[in-house]
């Protein structure tokens, strides 16, 4: 029975220790996650942070890409950078030369007309008459 108290004491002692131990661990460990946890809080509001930042210094340069890109391209400016008044001027020309052009084959088609007509009532006339 004195071996059996010893082996129950000393268990008892070993169970203790390794409970103080487990106790001690657990507290190492949670004080380990809640570093983890503020470290990884304190990231995680820092990327949000530059994210945001990222974001709105983009959507800035974006805003004025965009005021720029109006800017450049307003229609005006670009009917009088790629020379579209010039352009169009030219085929307001081209229009006036083919009106002219239409006329002069029109007034050309009606003279060949008459002189044929001429030719034929000409070739009607020396034609001999049938009995």
């Amino acid at each position: 029975k004195a071996t059996e108290a010893l082996i129950r004491g000393d268990a008892k002692a070993t169970e203790a220790a390794i409970r103080g131990d487990a106790k001690a661990t657990e507290a190492t460990l949670l004080a380990a996650i809640v570093a983890v946890e503020t470290k990884i809080n304190t990231s995680e509001a820092a990327v949000r942070t530059d994210m945001n930042l990222a974001d709105s210094s983009t959507r800035a340069e974006i805003k004025a890409l965009e005021i720029a890109m109006n800017a450049r391209f307003d229609i005006e400016s670009v009917r009088t950078q790629s020379g579209f008044d010039k352009v169009q001027l030219g085929f307001d020309l081209i229009r006036r030369e083919m009106d002219i052009l239409r006329r002069d084959v029109a007034i050309k088609f009606g003279g060949m007309l008459v002189a044929a007509v001429g030719v034929i009532l000409t070739a009607m006339r020396y034609l001999p008459h049938h009995p």
